[in-house]
């Protein structure tokens, strides 16, 4: 599943920088379709680091002293944002489960190609400038990251694989991104053009 949020899906002239997570921290079904996100929806996705430190990395990129929160405001109002989200893994369960990479390690590899392909086929991905593959490489999913990013390569998209994304590792992730100037450039020219078509202003 891709998700975006609000109305961002009716905008077919914004693009987007798809954010990539290990698995849904929930019970919903995962599948090939696009579905919407609401960082507003609670108290544990407000709090959401994973979300939290994408749009601090978008808003970091504007060099304007934009944070989160100017970010998240911005795209209430526009009912659109350049964040997009997904996961690698065709499977979901709560974080609060032991053994969370035995149970990945036992998907089939099948599934993950397949989950792998949905995603990249999807014709919203003809608006997504760069990929963020997130996660540790001791997390089970080291193999199937790496297959992800070989076929979004494939396909043109610009990807960089970074530490799993949340506050402690925001500093790590940023000097990665700074390293990687085609992905900086990707992410960087996506959020200036949805904020310019967003009204975003200092």
């Amino acid at each position: 599943m891709i998700m975006v949020y609000a109305d961002t899906l009716k905008h077919e002239d914004i693009p987007l920088v798809l954010f990539v997570g290990r698995e849904p921290n929930d019970r919903r079904e995962v599948g090939g379709w696009v579905g919407k996100y609401n960082f507003d929806g609670g108290k544990r996705k407000r709090r959401c680091a994973f979300w939290n430190t994408a749009y601090g990395l978008v808003a970091k990129t504007l060099d304007s002293g934009f944070t989160t929160k100017d970010v998240k405001a911005q795209s209430r109002i526009a009912r659109s944002s350049v964040v997009a989200f997904a996961d690698i893994s065709p499977v979901s369960f709560l974080y609060s489960r032991h053994g969370k990479k035995k149970l990945r390690e036992m998907v089939p590899k099948e599934r993950f190609e397949t989950h792998a392909d949905q995603i990249l086929n999807n014709s919203l991905m003809k608006r997504v400038r760069c990929i963020m593959i997130s996660g540790s490489d001791r997390d089970g999913l080291k193999e199937q990251r790496e297959s992800f990013e070989s076929k979004a390569k494939d396909r043109g998209i610009t990807c960089i694989r970074v530490p799993f994304l949340s506050g402690n590792t925001f500093p790590q992730v940023w000097n990665e991104l700074v390293a990687d100037q085609k992905a900086l450039s990707a992410i960087r020219d996506s959020t200036i053009e949805w904020a310019d078509k967003a009204g975003l202003t200092k």
